[in-house]
């Protein structure tokens, strides 16, 4: 038994980003019916209830995205796709981020979404696809447009109702 590739463990990253990422599109997209994790974002930090199912869509794209492989004659198609997964993921997350630093004001909470731009990042290095100083420099400028529009997303809300005591 050998050590592993650098595409095994890229292969068994984006298993845990479509395994995940996949659970949690689910959840988010029937907030829809449920409405559990929309109100809970609008009472604890003024978000619209919009956001909820439209980042569970955006969850459910990384994974489909991710776990889309298949070939035409012989030439591999959906390497496109996978590309523009591992970006959604630095926007996605760049968004998460200033949620968790920004506006709830808990560098801790914002661990789960570094670790899956960092995943984002490495997935295309350690396929040999693309180079880390190009992917680093682009996922960054992702997650940073991800947290700008989560800015303007918080900025469009009108003022949150004042709690009772």
């Amino acid at each position: 038994m050998g050590w592993l590739t650098y595409q095994e463990i890229a292969d068994f990253l984006k298993v845990l980003e479509i395994g995940i990422l996949g659970l949690l599109s689910v959840v988010f997209i029937t907030d829809v019916h449920h409405g559990g994790i929309s109100e809970e974002l609008r009472l604890k930090w003024n978000y619209p209830r919009w956001l909820t199912p439209m980042v569970g869509v955006c969850q459910f794209l990384i994974a489909a995205l991710n776990g889309a492989e298949w070939s035409v004659d012989g030439k591999e198609v959906a390497a496109p796709l996978a590309w523009a997964s591992q970006r959604l993921v630095a926007l996605l997350m760049g968004g998460c981020m200033y949620t968790h630093v920004s506006v709830g004001k808990s560098y801790k909470d914002a661990s789960g979404p570094l670790v899956f731009l960092i995943f984002s990042v490495a997935i295309p290095v350690m396929e040999g696809k693309e180079q880390l100083e190009y992917v680093a420099v682009v996922h960054g400028a992702l997650a940073a447009l991800g947290w700008t529009i989560g800015e303007l997303v918080t900025r469009s809300q009108p003022p949150a109702p004042p709690r009772p005591p």
